[in-house]
């Protein structure tokens, strides 16, 4: 994963990285992951996600799109070559996403 953003860093600079992290994470966690972005990636693209976060990006996207979602599908997933969770186990909050990530694991799977 770390070559996988390195890659990405040098080939589209580091703002082409961003996160967001779970509104479980205790502040500590968040701390960490947000000096992880600011002194090791080198971008400030980090977000907590919470009601209060996210409500911008949903009204931003229902403006927009007409929608307050992602327009791409979740089958999109497994062709991701590169994919970071935190904070959240889709195993229990998101089946149907740990089924895509599942998928995009096998794809990339060296033989």
């Amino acid at each position: 994963m770390a070559q996988k953003l390195e890659t990405i860093k040098d080939q589209d600079g580091p703002d082409a990285i961003a996160g967001i992290v779970s509104s479980r994470l205790t502040n500590e966690e968040y701390f960490l992951l947000k000096n992880l972005f600011r002194n090791v990636i080198g971008t400030s693209q980090i977000v907590h996600g919470g009601e209060s976060s996210t409500r911008g990006l949903t009204e931003g996207l229902a403006k927009t799109l007409g929608l307050a979602a992602s327009t791409n599908s979740i089958q999109e997933i497994r062709k991701a070559d590169c994919i970071l969770v935190i904070g959240v186990d889709p195993t229990q909050t998101h089946p149907v996403i740990r089924n895509e990530i599942n998928a995009a694991i096998r794809r990339n799977r060296p033989n």
